[in-house]
């Protein structure tokens, strides 16, 4: 029965996927060594093409998936080797927005992943996407480290106005009319888009590539403002290969996570209050309460760290 173990701050790697169907045959076993192999611990997948919603365990992955009636779009998460355990919550919302919530030492994370309409899509649609990302921002406990990921579909440029929301690395001189639309969200929920914020070659900021082999950077990682340095950077990786347009995306976190697997509950202590009614025992325990306390002139000098 020992105190709960936490590990003090640690690099974990989270990523997002859109990896254009999970439909053909050992597809999430190919899915979750690409994974592996570059050490990532939960990815954010998009267009899996899995119906209904629900949640099961691989061997040392599990999958959460939010998918809608047809085999088409649909979200999920893939949660690899230890980080299963940290898993305290998980909310499928519909074939373009799900949500994972992991045990933290003193903030737990809530991650939100989503897909959002393309630049040709109906208005409206776009409408209704960002108020419905808007409400399940707000079901986000309070205090949580509260991070958007996925295929955004959005051009974020390196426009001035719009930091410190954006950095200075966008792949993109100028943002489009989705970038705006993502901008005005992180702006309204004080985030910052942070994969505009890292240093790389364009090798490594490029997202998707479309089919005629122009590049773009679609796909972004946001984070609240009070968190915006807990992710430490964020890239692209090309080698590994689903048959998707897009790559893979990699940001990387630096946070105290709790080892959940070895918390254990503790009874607390229950004291016989019965004693208290024999007067000797009363005295006794006042004398020991007041020995214990500081007196008035210690708490005058103490600071108020000191004090608390």
């Amino acid at each position: 029965m020992g105190r709960p173990d936490f590990r003090g701050p640690r690099d974990w790697k989270l990523g997002t996927w859109n990896c254009r169907s999970l439909n053909f045959d050992g597809s999430d076993r190919i899915l979750s060594n690409e994974l592996r192999v570059r050490g990532l611990e939960v990815v954010a997948l998009q267009e899996v093409c899995w119906t209904g919603k629900d949640h099961r365990e691989y061997g040392d992955y599990t999958m959460y998936w939010s998918g809608g009636n047809t085999r088409e779009l649909g979200t999920a998460f893939i949660v690899l080797g230890e980080m299963s355990k940290r898993v305290i919550g998980w909310w499928p919302v519909n074939d373009r927005m799900c949500r994972l919530r992991i045990k933290g030492r003193f903030f737990n994370l809530s991650i939100i992943n989503v897909h959002s309409p393309h630049m040709g899509s109906d208005a409206d649609d776009k409408d209704a996407f960002y108020e419905l990302l808007d409400r399940e921002y707000r079901k986000c406990p309070k205090h949580d480290v509260k991070i958007v990921i996925g295929d955004l579909n959005a051009q974020v440029g390196q426009e001035e106005e719009f930091r410190p929301v954006i950095g200075r690395f966008s792949a993109h001189q100028q943002t489009n009319e989705n970038g705006l639309r993502l901008i005005d969200f992180a702006t309204s929920r004080n985030m910052a888009i942070r994969s505009t914020f890292f240093q790389h070659t364009s090798l490594y900021k490029y997202t998707w590539r479309s089919p005629n082999d122009t590049e773009t950077q679609i796909d972004h990682v946001l984070i609240d403002g009070r968190h915006f340095s807990d992710i430490i950077d964020v890239r692209t990786y090309r080698g590994a290969d689903i048959d998707s347009d897009h790559y893979l995306v990699v940001a990387k976190l630096r946070q105290r996570l709790s080892e959940v697997n070895k918390i254990r509950y503790r009874r607390p202590q229950r004291y016989n209050l019965e004693r208290l009614k024999d007067p000797e025992v009363a005295t006794q325990s006042a004398r020991e309460l007041e020995a214990a306390l500081p007196d008035e002139g210690e708490l005058a000098e103490a600071s108020l760290e000191a004090c608390w």
